[in-house]
């Protein structure tokens, strides 16, 4: 079953499944669903917690001796799978669609991949998972999407922002969610709870955003002069070559050139 990450902690109250495969892009995402299945599963009696992080070559016998040899003193427990790799082995497809056809008893697993494509999505094993467990997807949170993720982070903690606190919060920590988070949680132990004003926000959340060329290249295309000269000062900050940047936008130059003597 697939489901949105804010829908998570209604699903584990409804009782937990022997499997959760979490992926995509957004690390923080990842890392909260994680934290989050991790914490159900100890109420649930989870007393062990085996790690295992899968490279190139990775031996998948070892995951499977683990799941055999359960431990004389614990009768439950979780096994946390990372997979690195861009695609999933033959070897890892053939596991996860193994533990998926039959769970090992009193274990439950939590596979962590990267961002995967369509072919992996409606592949056999990914589709034995779903059916077995769940299955959360964790996109980037992209620029659009940032002022609503920002505002529903301060409501957590008490903090009422206008949009002008919201979007001065988005443009320090741009790029960079998991700072985004910090940023936050920092600002909740210096500022008290209620409504927020923006000589707060100046005075607790630092500058973290992470800035590429093609968003430099997107607000000079848009014409959004103020947020040129943001990204701009993120890359150089971030030791960006004035070189390329020069290129980029010597081509944008030439983008629109070719567009208006079209």
């Amino acid at each position: 079953m697939l489901i949105a990450p804010d829908n998570l902690a209604a699903r584990l109250l409804d009782g937990l499944k022997p499997l959760y495969v979490i992926h995509g892009e957004e690390t923080l995402t990842k890392l909260e669903a994680a934290d989050a299945i991790r914490m159900a599963a100890r109420k649930a009696g989870c007393s062990e917690r085996e790690h295992f992080v899968v490279e190139a070559h990775f031996d998948w016998s070892l995951v499977t001796q683990s799941s055999d040899n359960l431990s004389l003193f614990a009768t439950q427990r979780i096994v946390e799978i990372t997979v690195n790799t861009a695609r999933p082995s033959t070897d890892a497809a053939e596991f996860l669609a193994g533990i998926a056809a039959d769970p090992p008893p009193d274990t439950l697993f939590i596979v962590t991949l990267p961002k995967l494509d369509r072919a992996a999505t409606e592949s056999t094993w990914f589709t034995a998972c779903d059916r077995a467990g769940i299955s959360i997807m964790a996109p980037l949170v992209e620029r659009e999407a940032l002022p609503r993720w920002v505002k529903a982070r301060l409501g957590v903690y008490g903090f009422d922002g206008s949009r002008e606190v919201v979007e001065l919060i988005c443009e320090r920590c741009e790029g960079n969610l998991l700072a985004a988070k910090q940023e936050i949680e920092k600002l909740s132990l210096l500022v008290n709870p209620g409504k927020l004003d923006v000589d707060d926000v100046l005075g607790a959340v630092a500058d973290v955003a992470r800035y590429d060329v093609a968003e430099l290249s997107e607000a000079f295309l848009r014409g959004d002069l103020p947020r040129y000269g943001r990204v701009l000062t993120g890359l150089q900050a971030e030791g960006e070559q004035a070189p390329r940047l020069s290129w980029q936008l010597s081509e944008d130059v030439h983008a629109l050139g070719s567009i208006f003597m079209a």
